[in-house]
């Protein structure tokens, strides 16, 4: 009976168009281009464009995540176009190529917390610090992590995410070389460099770390917690209500927090760790 009442709840709280996403992912995207000639002709100090930069950036996985599972536009409806564009522009800085982390991240929902099956299984670490180290060695050049091989054995599409993958990222290293190349080696460092490695610490420790701390169980109710971030809903980009995205992943990010107080009730009763959120 839980599992109808859930999903009662939950229909209650699916659909309509997230034009905040869509705003936030496209317009985040044009805006972190157009710090390029602001800083570069000395509009605006580039200390403060390197700022802009990460602050973008940091919040630039969102509206991709979003994307990735069809909450913008569902397949073979009208807006599907914006749905695919959104998750390919907006993560375009962060050097992640979209469709292969989609496929990449629907394994994660099937296989949460599991050490061999589950892609963001090696983000896992026994305290804050320790996630912090992780994160940023999971961002340097050489670490495969999530694109083991064995995470996509079974995708008939593999070869063709694997080839667009390194298309995307080719033309990503290849515009960095070029700006290195043409005296703008700094303002790459300021505005691209520095502010990515950033971003994706801050996106690996509160997107992936903290919602499965410790990372031991797995199951609908297990995999994933409530938590209280010390920096409240909006620095964790929502995350404490991560339970509610892998009940129901449909959900949009903006109406989780609401559909995790209807849900709650339901959730003591499964026993699901809720940690006083």
């Amino acid at each position: 009976m839980s599992m109808a009442e859930e999903r009662e709840i939950a229909q209650r709280y699916i659909g309509g168009f997230p034009l905040l996403m869509v705003v936030w992912g496209l317009g985040g995207f044009f805006l972190w281009l157009a710090l390029w000639p602001l800083a570069i002709f000395g509009v605006i100090p580039l200390w403060l464009g390197g700022i802009v930069a990460t602050i973008i950036l940091s919040a630039c996985y969102l509206p991709s995540h979003e994307a990735e599972h069809g909450n913008i536009g569902r397949p073979k409806k009208p807006w599907r176009w914006i749905n695919e564009t959104t998750g390919h522009l907006s993560m375009f800085p962060l050097l992640i190529p979209y469709r292969l982390h989609r496929a990449i991240h629907l394994k994660h929902h099937a296989h949460a917390n599991d050490p061999l099956k589950d892609p963001d299984y090696h983000n896992m670490a026994d305290n804050i610090w320790g996630a912090i180290r992780q994160a940023w060695l999971n961002t340097q050049p050489g670490f495969k992590g999530a694109l083991e091989d064995h995470v996509l054995e079974d995708s008939p599409a593999k070869d063709k995410l694997l080839l667009e993958a390194l298309i995307v990222t080719r033309i990503a290293w290849f515009a960095m070389a070029a700006l290195a190349l043409s005296g703008f080696a700094l303002q790459l460092f300021a505005l691209w460099w520095l502010p990515r490695q950033i971003a994706m610490i801050y996106t690996i420790v509160t997107l992936s770390w903290a919602p499965h701390h410790p990372g031991q169980e797995t199951g609908r109710y297990r995999d994933t917690r409530g938590w209280v971030s010390p920096v409240g809903t909006i620095l964790s980009s929502g995350m404490e209500y991560h339970l509610v995205h892998h009940l129901f992943p449909a959900i949009p990010l903006n109406k989780t927090p609401a559909a995790y107080r209807e849900l709650k009730p339901l959730l003591e009763k499964e026993g699901m760790a809720l940690n006083g959120l």
